[in-house]
């Protein structure tokens, strides 16, 4: 066995870490950590010394997922500690290359500057399911992962883990940490024929080289013959069968080895680079929820049946989903669109305002914005009003597309506006909710809460309901802005709440399900489901629809928030639901669209869009609009079978 190591920064002449290991032929742990953003040094230092003393110590070898899961678990654990926000993360430079017999796991902070050489051409990492047919599978971090970027709240919510199978990977190379600007210059170095073959003529397995000393390229040429298990993890070898004495042999070998690599890594490190101690232990890789079993509530069915195969029934199958229409967009959709006329208009992470025809999906208009527009827009007279994530307001004419006024904002805007009257509500990650003239965007008032207001506001009745991530739900006077009441929910408040009448409905990340009065933020009832809950709720005919990232949609009676049914999706359910003549229809990271008895939770129908859904539905009577994340607006039309 073969142990190359390589630690970096050797000088005070750059301040980027570089830690680069191939413990045998088969194996190897490449870490590149830039030192490109706001981060201060002193937390870059101490993960950099996470990552290269867990992977050197005996005590932590562990199945490369787990390994990995708990590193991203550890860091986020050490931001917390450090003060550090996820926005403060933005633009970091964190890639981490392992290699195991079976797999190459890619960890990073940035999937647009991780890419695969194939053909002469450096790929995206995200975009690979496109070149010789796949081999790339991005797995889940926890089990609420969401999207990077619109919807990180947690650090590892920023994370993304791609799986590459070995064989897919063979004889390619994969580079990290390049921009687009540095491509040419990639390019040029994995041309040069010291690359390209070994000094000696063999062909290495595994081959890692830096480029301007702040990019990394490793090469796996084919795998080797003679391998053995060398990682052991609870009884069974990391990455291979059978547990004979010769794996066990080099097994012991592997720690003797990788124990005194570790106390002299370790040595070296604390005398070169870092002050303080660390914690080497594990504080817990993500624990996937079951699904919640509530008082009251029928056993689990002990033959595995499945809800959609006991209710598919021939009485039952009357809503037909069936394509009208879709058009795809350069990137994701996650904006729910808003009906006005024969248009229908929504937002795209591309950076445009789109109104497409209801019936055709022809292109009415689009309107460049200064960045992605995640927020959902609103109708105002003649006017469309959205947001983009620079924290642009735009008021943009329904006919023409052109700009009316645009108001800038201090911060990123993820709330989607509300228009009462003529009054547009909004909330800021400056930790404000605004109001501003829908005439002219002047700022009529503003309330500071005590953190980020990312969710979208609503108005009940005189009150302006506003989440926080401060954990408070607040209600504001619509006309001054001052604070009528707070209800302490708990948690960074991400979905938006709903109203009707005297009671207000809100998710919070622990898994509940809130009620709330609108005159004084009385709490009513509330109920736990099995994960967090930041799909906005609906209420419609007395009953509450709301899904949850245990990937169920619930029903409860708006009354006393009793349990009437609930629909097992096969994934995490953000999107809020839409209700249109007793049929529930909702989107779920699943990739489809459920429609729903409203009465009793009946699956009626389901249309696989071929992406995860975070777009909200919206719906004409006859047709529902709505976007998925892998860049696709789609028009269903959901008629009753037995009318056509």
């Amino acid at each position: 066995m073969r142990r190359e190591l390589t630690f970096h920064p050797e000088t005070e002449r750059t301040r980027d870490l570089i830690y680069s290991e191939q413990s045998s032929c088969d194996r190897s742990l490449h870490l590149l950590i830039q030192d490109n953003s706001g981060i201060p040094y002193e937390f870059l230092l101490k993960a950099y010394r996470t990552v290269v003393t867990r992977h050197l110590s005996s005590l932590n070898l562990r199945p490369p997922e787990a390994f990995l899961k708990g590193i991203v678990v550890q860091l986020e654990n050490d931001a917390i500690e450090s003060g550090l926000d996820v926005e403060d993360f933005r633009g970091a430079g964190f890639y981490l290359l392992l290699k195991s017999p079976d797999a190459v796991y890619v960890l990073t902070l940035n999937d647009r500057e991780s890419f695969l050489l194939d053909g002469g051409q450096l790929v995206c990492l995200s975009d690979v399911q496109g070149v010789g047919g796949g081999g790339v599978e991005r797995l889940r971090i926890t089990e609420d992962d969401l999207q990077k970027e619109l919807f990180a709240q947690r650090l590892c919510d920023m994370f993304m883990l791609f799986q590459i199978d070995s064989g897919f990977i063979q004889d390619r190379d994969i580079v990290l940490g390049c921009g687009e600007q540095s491509k040419g210059t990639v390019l040029e170095a994995l041309n040069d024929p010291s690359w390209s073959s070994a000094a000696d003529g063999t062909k290495k397995a595994i081959k890692s080289k830096f480029v301007t000393g702040r990019i990394l390229c490793v090469r796996f040429g084919p795998p080797a013959v003679d391998t053995e298990p060398v990682f052991e993890s609870m009884g069974r070898p990391f990455g291979g069968e059978g547990t004979g004495t010769g794996g066990r042999r080099n097994l012991v070998a592997v720690v003797a080895v990788v124990a005194v690599v570790g106390l002299v890594g370790a040595i070296w490190l604390s005398d070169r680079l870092f002050s303080g101690g660390g914690n080497a232990m594990d504080r817990g890789a993500a624990v996937i929820t079951e699904e919640p079993v509530h008082a009251g509530e029928p056993a689990p069915d002990p033959t595995g049946t499945t809800s959609d195969e006991l209710l598919m029934t021939a009485e039952l199958e009357a809503i037909s989903l069936t394509a009208v229409w879709s058009k795809t967009y350069s990137d994701q959709v996650t904006s729910s669109p808003v009906l006005h006329g024969n248009s229908v208009v929504f937002g795209c992470r591309d950076g445009h305002v789109y109104a497409l025809d209801k019936g055709t999906g022809a292109a009415r208009w689009k309107f460049a914005a200064s960045a992605g527009v995640g927020a959902s827009p609103a109708v105002h007279g003649d006017n469309i009003i959205a947001a983009d994530y620079n924290g642009h307001i735009y008021a943009i004419h329904l006919t023409t597309g052109k700009e009316v006024w645009n108001r800038k904002l201090p911060m990123k805007v993820v709330s989607s506006p509300q228009v009462v009257g003529d009054r547009v509500l909004i909330g800021c990650y400056d930790s404000h909710a605004y109001c501003l003239s829908a005439v002219d965007g002047t700022v009529v008032w503003k309330q500071k809460t005590g953190g980020r207001v990312r969710a979208s506001t609503v108005a009940a009745g005189e009150t302006f309901v506003v989440p926080s991530y401060d954990g408070y739900l607040y209600g504001l006077d619509l006309a001054t802005g001052a604070v009528r009441w707070r209800a302490n929910i708990g948690g960074q408040l991400a979905g938006a709440a709903a109203a009707v009448g005297n009671t207000v409905v809100i998710g919070a990340p622990d898994g509940r399900v809130c009620a709330v009065g609108s005159a004084d933020g009385t709490a009513a009832w509330s109920y736990k489901t099995g994960g967090g809950v930041k799909s906005s709720p609906v209420i419609q005919a007395g009953k509450v629809y709301v899904g949850s990232n245990d990937t169920w949609l619930y029903c409860f009676g708006l009354a006393d928030g009793s349990l009437i049914w609930k629909h097992k999706t096969g994934d995490l359910v953000l999107a809020r639901p839409h209700v249109d003549n007793g049929v529930v229809y909702v989107g779920s990271y699943d990739g489809h669209v459920h429609a729903l008895d409203a009465s009793d939770g009946t699956l009626l129908d389901k249309y696989d869009t071929g992406g995860a859904i975070y777009s909200s539905p919206t719906g004409d009577g006859e047709h529902l609009f709505f976007g998925n994340n892998s860049g696709d607006f789609i028009c269903l039309s959901y008629h009753d079978k037995s009318s056509s």
